[in-house]
C-alpha cells in the first residue's frame, strides 16, 4: 500500500488543488445565489480533479516503470 501511495505522489496535490480553490472563490464571490446544486457540483468536481491527478500520477509512473 505503501508503494501506492508513492506512485501517486500525493505530495504534489497543491499544485492541482490551488487553480481549483481560486476558481471556487472567484464563482463564489461573482455567483447571485448559491444553492444545492451548485455546492453538490462543486464537490464532484473537486473530487474528479484530485482522482484525476492521482491517476495520472499513478499511470504515469507505471509507463516509466514498464
Amino acid at each position: 500500500m505503501n508503494k501506492f501511495c508513492e506512485l501517486t505522489r500525493s505530495y504534489s496535490l497543491p499544485v492541482s488543488i490551488a487553480p481549483f480553490l481560486a476558481a471556487f472563490c472567484f464563482a463564489v464571490k461573482t455567483s447571485f445565489f448559491i444553492d444545492v446544486v451548485f455546492c453538490t457540483n462543486t464537490l464532484l468536481l473537486f473530487i474528479s480533479v484530485v482522482l484525476l491527478h492521482l491517476g495520472y500520477n499513478l499511470f504515469d509512473d507505471y509507463i516509466d516503470i514498464k
